[in-house]
């Protein structure tokens, strides 16, 4: 039967009667829309259930998005593939649930391996081969994930396909920042504006489709990206892109003078490179991650005047030349010592962002310009500075003259009112001051992330902070409540999903469920004094993580007898991860 035909017979022998039709693999909305009018809908009761890596088919439909297997589960399913209804044998116990856990919770990958495993002798020293060479076995022995990855490269939008080749640029199976890789992405020209939506901000809608079709998986609420894994097919694709578009250079490989001069290659990411100059053929490059202080090789960086994304290290206090680049749209300096801004990075309207590791330093004489001469020109495209060091009012001041600024971490050396109101669409914070400084008057109404660090908070300006309405994250680290209490109030931390409290000087906390109605993550590292984890917490319906690290005994008995009181209640989500040492602070 040609399609029409058999399209109207399944609409007339569906039609008036109750059904259940059960669909695999729906890849792309376009097939769905195709298929839907040919399911009468007479509101008799009938359902529809299919499957897909694409989020976006089920939109309009009720999703239910199926978490990954724990542990326990993985070994529980690779025991019942590979044994049927027999016991794994005692010596192949360990070795079996270590295999299951390297399968990372994806069922796909546990049938795969289960088939493998099943058809060889039960022998410990066979197994520890497979578990070398989990992937090797998985992706070489059957050819069910190849086929998941080409159709999923396959039905990828065109625009998304180069932000996916891109992971190709990247050590395998490592975690990449999310807005490093955003800020690449835009520097290499993939992303393209939006009606009111930012460039990083398209991006990230970008990195959101790629996770929502299963390409990749997000960490620690999105702070990394990670592939699930490295298919052959994957890996081609992958380096017939480098080929043309981007050189990954180690230690382990050869000088840049030394690359082939006919190669037309924009991106160049250095981990480490014993580098002399820049070849003709690489004057083009968009994107230069160096792993090393430029100047100290006399690097011909005037002739980079395409570059859009640099990022070096430096051994002093004194930056290369910048007035060549100027279509520099991303600056990230890993320094030691404080170093002065050079003025022509402020006045640049291609600039977007600059970081700065060891912290930097306005010029005097810019402010001075900037705050009297109105009309003075600054860049007002840049969105985002760190770590800014403010040492006098001036210095202040003269951030009104960045309005668009959307990210900014300063640290302060001085006492003074510090009020950042006027940085309207000033989104995340991070505010440090190690005097203790209780000046912390006015806070930007859009904030969706905010960090302090060693400041003094008095109550009054801890329900400052709380009645911020879009405030998401909320970091505090060495921070003074100015007594060893701490109270919050209803109405306050409405959309708060994150909270972490570092070194915290209160041994009281005194909240409630409804305080935080929205959270999710609750981390405490390091709060020696605190006596207990308020015991409503646990009764947030959002909450799914409460980690602790470094704490003291009490602290960690009140996780335990949250997660306790949770199961009974029948609450299996919440994970209480507990510590006695402590992660680095991230902000």
């Amino acid at each position: 039967m040609d399609d029409e035909s058999l399209a109207e017979d399944l609409y007339k022998s569906l039609k008036g009667r109750r059904y259940i039709i059960v669909m695999d693999d729906i890849w792309d909305i376009e097939v769905w829309d195709g298929l839907k009018r040919y399911f009468p809908d007479d509101r008799i009761g009938s359902r529809i259930l299919f499957t897909t890596w694409n989020k976006e088919v089920g939109l309009k439909g009720v999703i239910n998005a199926l978490p990954f297997l724990t542990k326990d589960e993985c070994w529980e399913l690779l025991q019942r593939k590979v044994f049927q209804d027999k016991n794994c044998p005692q010596e192949l116990l360990d070795i079996g649930k270590q295999i299951a856990t390297n399968c990372d919770g994806l069922p796909l990958a546990v049938v795969m391996i289960a088939g493998v495993l099943a058809n060889m002798e039960k022998k410990e020293h066979l197994w520890q081969k497979v578990a070398k060479n989990l992937s090797l076995h998985i992706f070489q022995t059957l050819d069910k994930s190849n086929q998941i990855f080409e159709l999923s490269y396959k039905y990828l939008p065109m625009h998304l396909r180069p932000c996916f080749l891109y992971f190709g640029a990247f050590e395998e199976d490592k975690d990449i920042p999310v807005r490093k890789l955003i800020s690449l992405w835009v520097a290499e020209g993939f992303v393209k504006k939006e009606e009111r939506k930012s460039l990083e901000d398209v991006a990230l809608g970008h990195l959101m489709k790629l996770i929502d079709r299963s390409l990749l998986k997000k960490i620690s609420f999105l702070k990394v990206v990670k592939l699930y894994d490295d298919p052959p097919l994957f890996l081609s694709q992958v380096s017939k892109y480098q080929r043309h578009h981007c050189l990954s250079i180690g230690y382990w490989l050869s000088p840049i003078c030394s690359l082939p001069f006919g190669l037309h290659v924009r991106s160049l990411l250095c981990a480490f490179a014993e580098s002399t100059s820049v070849p003709g053929s690489l004057k083009i490059l968009r994107v230069l991650d160096l792993g090393h202080d430029p100047d100290s090789d006399g690097i011909g960086f005037e002739h980079l005047v395409h570059l859009r994304y640099l990022a070096i290290i430096i051994a002093d206090d004194i930056l290369p030349s910048m007035e060549s680049f100027h279509k520099l749209e991303y600056l990230y300096v890993d320094n030691t010592s404080a170093v002065k801004i050079p003025d022509v990075l402020l006045i640049k309207v291609s600039l977007r962002q600059m970081h700065f590791m060891g912290r930097a330093y306005i010029s005097a004489s810019f402010c001075r310009q900037a705050t009297k001469d109105e009309s003075f020109q600054i860049n007002s495209n840049l969105h985002s500075i760190s770590v800014l060091l403010i040492r006098s009012k001036m210095e202040m001041k003269v951030l009104k003259c960045f309005p668009n600024l959307r990210r900014l971490k300063v640290q302060f050396e001085s006492s003074f009112n510090y009020s950042f109101d006027l940085l309207n669409q000033l989104e995340s914070l991070k505010f440090s001051n190690y005097k203790r400084c209780s000046n912390l008057i006015n806070l930007p109404s859009n904030l969706k992330k905010l960090t302090l660090v060693g400041v003094h908070v008095s109550p009054e300006q801890m329900e400052i902070v709380g009645k911020l309405q879009y405030l998401e994250v909320l970091k505090l680290q060495e921070v003074d409540f100015g007594g060893e209490q701490w109270d919050t109030s209803e109405g306050e931390f409405p959309q708060l999903k994150s909270l972490k409290l570092n070194q915290v000087e209160i041994a009281e906390w005194n909240t409630s469920r409804d305080h935080f109605p929205r959270l999710q993550r609750l981390v405490l590292e390091f709060c020696y004094l605190l006596k207990m984890i308020p015991p409503s917490l646990g009764d947030i319906p959002t909450l799914d993580m409460i980690e602790v690290y470094g704490c003291a005994k009490a602290i960690i008995k009140s996780a335990k007898k949250i997660r306790e009181e949770q199961e009974e209640n029948g609450n299996e989500e919440l994970q209480v991860i507990i510590s006695k040492r402590s992660y680095l602070w991230q902000s």
